[in-house]
C-alpha cells in the first residue's frame, strides 16, 4: 500500500468515525437538549401560571374580608327552612308591640323552590284595629328578613273600628 492510499483510508476512517459520532453521540445530544429546553419553557409557563393563581388568590382574600360583613347580613336575610323561629318569634313580638291578635301558621313541610330560591309560607290571621294592622304589616315590610306579602285579604268584623285580616307571607329560606 502506498502512502498516498495509506492517507486516503485514513482520511475515509476519520470521516466515517465522524459521521458516526454525528449519527450516535451529537444527534443524540442534540434531541436531548431540544426535549430539556421545551420542558423548561413549560415549566417556567407553568410557574408563571401559578404565579399569577397566587397573586389572584391574595387579591380575592383581600377582597372577601372586606366583603365578609355584608355577607353575613345577606345571610341573615334569609330564615332557617329547617327551623324557622326567629321568624315566628319576630312575627309574634312585632304583633304584640303593634296589639294585633296574630294566628300564626305554615307547613314545615311545604318548602317550595321557584326560580332557583327556596321559600316557605306563612298564613297569618289577625284581629285587630286598622291603624294596628298597619303599624304589623309596616313591621313586617321593614323587617330584617327578606319577605314578600304574596296575598292580603282585609274585612270589617262585626265590632266597630276592628278588621280581619288574612295575609299570605312569603319568607326566603337559606
Amino acid at each position: 500500500m502506498t502512502s498516498q492510499s495509506k492517507i486516503n483510508l485514513s482520511i475515509m476512517l476519520f470521516m466515517v468515525l465522524v459521521v458516526l459520532s454525528a449519527i450516535f453521540i451529537f444527534y443524540p445530544l442534540l434531541r436531548e437538549i431540544k426535549k430539556s429546553s421545551a420542558e423548561l419553557i413549560s415549566q417556567k409557563t407553568n410557574l408563571l401560571f401559578l404565579e399569577q393563581k397566587i397573586k389572584n388568590s391574595n387579591e380575592l382574600k383581600g377582597i372577601y374580608k372586606v366583603v365578609e360583613p355584608n355577607l353575613r347580613e345577606i345571610n341573615n336575610l334569609f330564615i332557617d327552612s329547617e327551623v324557622p323561629i326567629d321568624f315566628i318569634s319576630f312575627l309574634e313580638r312585632i304583633s304584640k308591640e303593634s296589639r294585633v291578635d296574630a294566628k300564626i301558621s305554615f307547613n314545615a313541610s311545604d318548602r317550595t323552590k321557584e326560580d332557583g330560591r327556596s321559600f316557605l309560607n306563612f298564613q297569618l290571621n289577625t284581629n285587630s284595629s286598622y291603624p294596628n294592622f298597619l303599624k304589623f304589616i309596616n313591621k313586617i315590610e321593614t323587617a330584617p328578613y327578606l319577605t314578600e306579602i304574596q296575598n292580603l285579604n282585609i274585612s270589617q268584623s262585626g265590632e266597630a273600628n276592628v278588621v280581619q285580616a288574612a295575609v299570605l307571607l312569603k319568607v326566603y329560606t337559606k
